[in-house]
């Protein structure tokens, strides 16, 4: 494996401008926002607590709720001295049934996952692998409180996902089309796409997308990063939530990491991910620090061409918790190199979706899926256009419109590119 130099110039005007695109240029905000970062990462002395005001406890509020870490406020309140008594009740109330609230939904999620779901799946379709929350809320957190998560993914072979969604189907799951908006695959029949959803049937059903793919890299044809994936698995690492179930893998420290950074930095927009997912990236380096292939993940990324992504990562990590990645990247290396690559990428989703929708799918769905594409459901549009202000639901359906008009052209060519 090659060598890895120590030395590079550090950057953080990439993280700095990603979060003034979240949030634009209300300094307020982004004080207390790297407050909270502050609190998550044992560096709670580091703020001025004593200038915060009424009007800043509520924006400190409703940043700990919408950025996902209620939880682990919540449970690092030993540690938080200086706040016990400035933080309001109600604030700690809340953060605290957010907690239970995690917690009740998880145990239901492991509960139908042992007692349906893989022992349908796991005794003919070997290796079965958890991703993401579902995998990380057993084998990082010391509680599966404080890992919230809206679906349960697996990592299946491709030869098997057909055999599998049936056996799904048979545990009472149904194929789900999710909303265009949130650019996710339809069909495996697509081969931009790489995952399955099936969603449990009844109002409160469980969903659980089937992956045999995780990252889409149109960009690099010379390199099998699923079988990369496929061989860093190891037994998944829990307190006897699936005592009874064998044959079942979760990534192995280095591979999950790799996973996470690429799942954030690469296949989605950084300025729209949650503080949490910033926080688990970070979390996942010191936690597993001794555990983790440092040479080979800083390999893996500079074979697939994304170091700058792994740099941006370290960068993030350095800025929000005072801590960067222990990496050893190429000497010379700068993330202000660093370029989001395949921009166009959710576009060829898009198109593909969109080809699908129309050949495949009964009339009363194509109505459906035009109107969530137009009208997509009002928590969508408040966390997909984050606004300083608290602008009402019509003007960022209108701002939806505008940037839609912006980017028909795009999708237009996606489309043609597509067809033919």
């Amino acid at each position: 494996m090659p060598g890895h130099g120590m030395s590079r110039q550090k950057n953080t005007t990439i993280p700095s401008d990603a979060l003034k695109e979240r949030y634009g240029n209300d300094g307020n905000l982004l004080k207390i926002y790297l407050d909270i970062c502050r609190c998550l990462s044992g560096r709670c002395e580091e703020a001025d607590w004593k200038e915060y005001s009424d009007a800043d406890w509520q924006l400190f509020e409703r940043l700990v709720l919408e950025e996902g870490v209620a939880a682990l406020i919540n449970s690092k309140k030993s540690d938080l001295k200086p706040l016990i008594d400035r933080i309001p009740l109600e604030s700690w109330l809340k953060f605290s049934t957010m907690r239970v609230r995690i917690r009740y939904t998880n145990e239901m999620r492991y509960k139908e996952l042992s007692g349906n779901v893989f022992p349908a799946v796991l005794p003919q379709f070997q290796p079965v692998i958890m991703l993401k929350g579902s995998a990380l809320a057993l084998a990082l957190y010391e509680d599966i409180s404080l890992r919230d998560m809206c679906d349960t993914d697996l990592l299946v072979r491709q030869e098997f996902l057909d055999q599998a969604s049936d056996m799904l189907k048979e545990a009472g799951y149904r194929i789900f089309i999710e909303s265009i908006t949130h650019l996710r695959p339809v069909s495996s029949t697509l081969i931009e796409d790489k995952h399955l959803s099936l969603k449990k049937q009844g109002a409160k059903g469980q969903l659980i997308e089937l992956h045999w793919r995780l990252v889409n890299l149109y960009h690099k044809k010379d390199f099998d990063l699923d079988s990369w994936f496929f061989e860093h698995i190891m037994p998944i690492e829990d307190d006897g939530t699936f005592k009874n179930v064998s044959g079942l893998y979760m990534l192995s420290h280095t591979a999950a990491l790799a996973h996470q950074v690429l799942h954030i930095y690469f296949c989605h927009n950084i300025a729209a991910s949650s503080l949490f997912h910033f926080y688990e990236t970070y979390f996942m380096a010191q936690k597993w620090r001794d555990l983790i292939d440092w040479d080979e993940l800083s390999y893996i990324f500079d074979k697939l061409g994304l170091g700058e992504i792994l740099l941006l990562a370290s960068d993030m990590s350095e800025e929000l918790f005072g801590a960067a990645l222990p990496l050893r990247v190429p000497a010379g290396s700068d993330s202000n190199t660093f370029i989001l690559k395949l921009r166009s990428q959710p576009m060829k989703t898009s198109a593909a979706k969109t080809l699908y929708i129309i050949k495949e799918l009964p009339f009363r769905e194509k109505l459906k899926f035009v109107l969530e594409a137009v009208f997509p459901p009002p928590e969508y549009m408040k966390k997909r256009y984050i606004n300083k202000k608290r602008v009402s639901l019509p003007f960022l359906y209108l701002r939806r419109f505008s940037d839609g008009l912006k980017d028909f052209p795009k999708f237009v060519r996606a489309l043609r590119a597509k067809r033919s």
